[in-house]
Protein backbone atom coordinates (compact mmCIF):
# COMPACT_ATOMS: atom_id res chain seq x y z
CA UNK A 1 0.00 0.00 0.00
CA UNK A 2 1.25 3.48 -0.83
CA UNK A 3 1.99 5.99 1.87
CA UNK A 4 -0.50 8.72 2.71
CA UNK A 5 0.03 11.96 0.79
CA UNK A 6 2.54 14.28 2.40
CA UNK A 7 0.41 17.33 1.60
CA UNK A 8 -3.26 16.43 1.76
CA UNK A 9 -5.61 18.74 -0.08
CA UNK A 10 -9.23 18.82 -1.05
CA UNK A 11 -10.63 17.47 2.19
CA UNK A 12 -14.40 17.96 2.01
CA UNK A 13 -14.26 19.46 -1.51
CA UNK A 14 -16.49 18.26 -4.30
CA UNK A 15 -15.43 19.02 -6.96
CA UNK A 16 -11.76 19.00 -6.04
CA UNK A 17 -10.12 22.32 -6.85
CA UNK A 18 -6.37 22.83 -7.01
CA UNK A 19 -4.83 26.09 -5.82
CA UNK A 20 -2.45 26.09 -8.78
CA UNK A 21 -2.46 24.07 -11.96
CA UNK A 22 0.51 21.69 -12.19
CA UNK A 23 3.22 22.83 -14.61
CA UNK A 24 4.31 19.27 -15.47
CA UNK A 25 2.65 15.87 -15.60
CA UNK A 26 2.11 14.92 -11.96
CA UNK A 27 1.15 11.73 -10.11
CA UNK A 28 -1.42 12.14 -7.35
CA UNK A 29 -3.03 9.75 -4.89
CA UNK A 30 -6.75 10.17 -4.33
CA UNK A 31 -7.94 8.84 -0.99
CA UNK A 32 -11.68 8.53 -0.57
CA UNK A 33 -13.15 8.34 2.91
CA UNK A 34 -16.56 8.14 4.49
CA UNK A 35 -17.19 8.87 8.15
CA UNK A 36 -13.44 9.24 8.69
CA UNK A 37 -12.66 5.77 7.33
CA UNK A 38 -10.72 5.21 4.10
CA UNK A 39 -12.90 3.48 1.52
CA UNK A 40 -10.73 3.65 -1.60
CA UNK A 41 -7.33 4.78 -2.83
CA UNK A 42 -6.36 5.52 -6.42
CA UNK A 43 -3.06 6.65 -7.90
CA UNK A 44 -3.68 8.68 -11.03
CA UNK A 45 -1.98 11.30 -13.18
CA UNK A 46 -2.68 14.91 -14.04
CA UNK A 47 -1.41 15.15 -17.61
CA UNK A 48 0.15 18.48 -18.57
CA UNK A 49 0.93 18.84 -22.29
CA UNK A 50 4.26 20.23 -23.50
CA UNK A 51 2.41 21.91 -26.36
CA UNK A 52 0.03 24.57 -24.97
CA UNK A 53 -2.39 24.08 -27.89
CA UNK A 54 -3.50 20.84 -26.21
CA UNK A 55 -4.81 22.67 -23.12
CA UNK A 56 -7.84 23.91 -25.06
CA UNK A 57 -7.54 22.30 -28.45
CA UNK A 58 -10.46 24.01 -30.16
CA UNK A 59 -10.00 27.40 -28.43
CA UNK A 60 -13.49 27.70 -26.90
CA UNK A 61 -12.23 28.35 -23.35
CA UNK A 62 -13.27 24.93 -22.01
CA UNK A 63 -11.78 21.45 -21.87
CA UNK A 64 -14.50 19.18 -23.22
CA UNK A 65 -15.29 16.38 -25.65
CA UNK A 66 -15.33 19.00 -28.41
CA UNK A 67 -11.56 19.36 -27.90
CA UNK A 68 -11.09 15.61 -28.27
CA UNK A 69 -13.17 15.63 -31.47
CA UNK A 70 -11.08 18.47 -32.92
CA UNK A 71 -7.79 16.78 -31.99
CA UNK A 72 -8.91 13.42 -33.36
CA UNK A 73 -9.58 15.01 -36.74
CA UNK A 74 -5.90 16.07 -36.94
CA UNK A 75 -4.46 12.73 -35.83
CA UNK A 76 -2.24 11.27 -37.30
CA UNK A 77 -1.78 13.96 -39.97
CA UNK A 78 -0.16 16.64 -37.80
CA UNK A 79 3.28 17.19 -36.29
CA UNK A 80 1.76 18.63 -33.08
CA UNK A 81 2.98 16.80 -29.98
CA UNK A 82 1.41 17.03 -26.51
CA UNK A 83 3.86 14.83 -24.62
CA UNK A 84 7.13 15.81 -26.32
CA UNK A 85 7.84 12.23 -27.40
CA UNK A 86 7.47 11.30 -31.07
CA UNK A 87 5.07 13.62 -32.88
CA UNK A 88 1.28 13.40 -32.79
CA UNK A 89 0.42 9.87 -31.64
CA UNK A 90 -2.74 8.40 -30.13
CA UNK A 91 -1.11 8.91 -26.70
CA UNK A 92 -1.27 12.68 -27.25
CA UNK A 93 -5.06 12.40 -27.36
CA UNK A 94 -4.96 11.40 -23.67
CA UNK A 95 -3.75 14.93 -22.89
CA UNK A 96 -6.87 16.31 -24.55
CA UNK A 97 -9.33 13.88 -22.95
CA UNK A 98 -8.32 14.62 -19.40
Amino acid sequence: MEEAPTRPFGRGQNPLLLEQAPIETTAIILVLARDGRETARLRTWILVPHDPRFRDFNGDGRNSNADLTAASARWPFSDWDADGETGFTVLDLLHVAR
